[in-house]
């Protein structure tokens, strides 16, 4: 196995494993932590002035979540795709090998402040839904056929606070694949933002995409000589009760099932550590 540092990644030899996507959280010894197998689209605001339609570098403050270290931001109706992320402190960096007007958007200038939504994709709500509806019809997917079987989506809409949604279906209604139906959806996943109603237009923020998630493995890159805490149980304690221990520098591997949540705790003090997202071809 091995770690390719540029796009976050790990590569296993055998070739058993479709793609493994790497995040990093800060975890310590007083307060259990909710890690999730699923990648959530992010929401930070750009910051450093007005943005041109072509600088190739991107500021951004008030980051909320993980960043991957590639991937597709957008901002306003635009799409860019970036090669890097540098932090200068936590949640304030920039994104950088911007590609502005990405997927066919059109480039274009930004004010300070403007949201930024990364994800892997990106559609509208082609019908608009009311807080029950179970089914989310989209269009004008950003790149076909590119969406997660299942997966969280972010409904971005100023009048709701950006509501996340657990989809555990998908029909596409066209033969390019740009346009279709998230069936079988829960609504305000994780509990808030509280599910809204949501007109045709809003635009839709869709996770990296993953063929077939089955296995989630964790590792402990926190302290050395500290265990790692890992189960699904809320009640987790850093002694060790309702988990599994992870050693500094081995890691578990959980078969996911219908709950894609874990809570984590150290046994004491530590710093940032690592899940990794696993799948099997």
């Amino acid at each position: 196995m091995s770690y390719r540092a540029d796009n976050g990644y790990y590569g296993y030899v055998n070739d058993t494993i479709q793609e493994s996507y790497v995040q990093s959280f800060t975890i310590d010894d007083t307060t259990v932590q909710e890690i999730s197998a699923l990648w959530f689209p992010t929401l930070t605001e750009y910051d450093g002035g007005g943005l041109t339609a072509t600088n190739p570098i991107v500021h951004f403050d008030l980051m909320v979540g993980n960043i991957p270290p590639e991937g597709l931001v957008l901002m306003e109706d635009e799409i860019i795709r970036y090669t890097g992320v540098t932090f200068a402190a936590v949640g304030v960096g920039d994104l950088t090998g911007c590609l502005r007007g990405a997927l066919g958007s059109t480039k274009a200038t930004h004010v300070n402040d403007t949201k930024m939504f990364f994800g892997s994709a990106f559609a509208t709500i082609a019908l608009g839904i009311n807080a029950a509806a179970v089914t989310i019809q989209f269009s004008g997917l950003s790149k076909e056929d590119s969406l997660p079987e299942t997966g969280v989506v972010q409904i971005r809409d100023a009048a709701t606070n950006n509501e996340y949604v657990l989809y555990g279906g998908l029909i596409y209604s066209n033969a390019e694949k740009t346009a279709g139906y998230l069936t079988n959806c829960s609504r305000a996943y994780q509990g808030a933002p509280a599910a809204a109603v949501h007109a045709a237009g809003v635009a839709l923020i869709f996770e990296r995409r993953f063929f077939r998630r089955e296995v989630a493995t964790i590792y402990n890159n926190i302290a050395t000589n500290v265990k790692l805490w890992v189960g699904h149980n809320l009640s987790l304690t850093n002694a060790g009760v309702n988990g599994v221990p992870i050693l500094y520098g081995q890691s578990e591997s959980f078969w996911l099932g219908s709950d894609p949540r874990f809570y984590v705790i150290l046994e004491a003090r530590g710093g940032s550590g690592n899940i990794t997202i696993a799948e099997w071809r």
